[in-house]
Order: structure tokens, then C-alpha cells, then sequence
């Protein structure tokens, strides 16, 4: 099976990076800034990338955030994925956004996205206006008609009893009548004696 060739180029006087990815198993390939920008908290950048791409019919590029960027430093691609069409041959634009609370520094050559090349179906449609639609069972239900949390579902399982321990009596110790009857002898509370003053020689 012959593979599928993707086309591309770079603008006149901007660097050309090869296209490559992190690894065999990776399916992003990583998309590099031609320029130095400086992207505020909070704020958003266009970073030009300089790159043109000719992709098969039938297929789209997404472009999407780099983990280690958005993990360490709280930038992503705002409008992730965003969408690059077979027939587009435009420059490849990124969308930055920086979440953190301070500014973030870019240098030409930095590796700020990555590129996935995904099929898609394109079909023949036919439009048509009409006065209603078909009922659903979700209806108009959005924006998180649905709740957030999930209910947990368990298996119920038959446990075995825990065995019961016999508690064996404990053994008093017989006491004689004799024993009970006697009293522990009382110790006589006797009034404190007063110190006597020993007669100073004059």
C-alpha cells in the first residue's frame, strides 16, 4: 500500500523547519513559531508559523495544544482543535492563550503545537428548510442539561457471615466469708501536733 504524500512549503524569507514528530507512535506533528512574541496573562496571540501544507481530499489537519506546555506553563490553542481544510493553502496560523499569572516568552524555532492529520467523511448533502423538527428524547436539553456528576454503579455480591467467636466465661475468684467480712483497718486521723517553742536563752 503506497503512502499518502503531504505537501508543504514555507513563506519567502522565513526559516524552513522540517516536519517531524516526537516519536514513531506519535500521530502530532510539531509546528514551530518563526517569530519572538510575548503573550501576557490572560491575554491571546496569532503565531505565524510560516507553514503551508497541500493535504489529501478527504482529510483535515487539527492542530492542537502541546501537554507539556499547557501543564507547565498554562498555555493552549484557544480555539483547540482548530481546523485546517484539504482545500486551504494559506499559512498555518496558532492561536495561543497564555491561563498562567505571568507573561510567556517565545523564540523563533520554539515548538508551540502540534499538527494531527485526521480522515474525515465528506458527503453530499442536501439543505432544506422546514418549519419543525423531529422530537428527540434530549429535545433542547444543553449547556449541561445533563448534571456533571455521575452515578456509580456496583455490583451487588453475597458476603459470607464473619464467624462469631464464643466468648468464653471468665472465672471469678471465690472469696471466703471470712475475707468479705473483714475490713481494711482505718487509719486514725489524729490532729496535726503543734510545734513547741523552744525556750531561747536570754
Amino acid at each position: 500500500m503506497s503512502k499518502k504524500k503531504i505537501f508543504y512549503s514555507y513563506d519567502n524569507g522565513m526559516k524552513s523547519y522540517p516536519l517531524t514528530m516526537g516519536s514513531r507512535g506519535s500521530s502530532g506533528i510539531d509546528l514551530c513559531s518563526q517569530k519572538s512574541y510575548r503573550i501576557e496573562r490572560g491575554a491571546s496571540k496569532l503565531i505565524e508559523t510560516g507553514l503551508h501544507v497541500q493535504i489529501p481530499e478527504g482529510y483535515e489537519i487539527q492542530i492542537r495544544p502541546r501537554s507539556g506546555l499547557a501543564l507547565k506553563h498554562g498555555i493552549t490553542v484557544l480555539n483547540t482543535p482548530g481546523t485546517v481544510d484539504s482545500d486551504y493553502r494559506g499559512e498555518i496560523g496558532v492561536i495561543l492563550v497564555n491561563h498562567s499569572n505571568k507573561a510567556f516568552y517565545i523564540t523563533p524555532g520554539d515548538r508551540i503545537a502540534q499538527a494531527v492529520v485526521m480522515k474525515v467523511e465528506t458527503l453530499d448533502f442536501d439543505f432544506e428548510e422546514v418549519e419543525s423538527l423531529e422530537k428527540s428524547e434530549r429535545g433542547e436539553g444543553g449547556f449541561g442539561s445533563t448534571g456533571v456528576k455521575s452515578e456509580a454503579i456496583f455490583e451487588k455480591t453475597e458476603l459470607e457471615e464473619p464467624v462469631k467467636e464464643e466468648k468464653v466465661p471468665e472465672k471469678k475468684e471465690e472469696v471466703s466469708e471470712e475475707e468479705s467480712t473483714e475490713e481494711a483497718p482505718k487509719k486514725k486521723r489524729g490532729r496535726k501536733p503543734k510545734k513547741i517553742e523552744e525556750n531561747k536563752e536570754e
